[in-house]
């Protein structure tokens, strides 16, 4: 995880985690809730909104490490 001059910072993450925490849902990006960002919802739509916003207000950004490549095609091109 690097920080940048800006007070912004990188987390090298691939997944979102989602758990129930007392009678919310909450989506994390990162370890734990120190070193990563969570949001919080009745939802888990409003919980991965409020994780969006957290990330915007707190300058974080997401480098996803592992990539996949999709091969999509019509199923009559076979």
């Amino acid at each position: 995880m690097g920080q940048s001059a800006d007070r912004s910072r990188v987390l090298q993450e691939n997944e979102i985690h989602l758990s129930w925490d007392g009678n919310q849902i909450c989506a994390l990006i990162g370890p734990d809730l120190v070193a990563g960002v969570a949001g919080f919802g009745d939802s888990v739509h409003g919980a991965l909104r409020e994780l969006a916003d957290n990330l915007v207000h707190e300058g974080v950004w997401i480098e996803v490490t592992n990539r996949t490549e999709w091969d999509v095609r019509e199923k009559g091109d076979e």
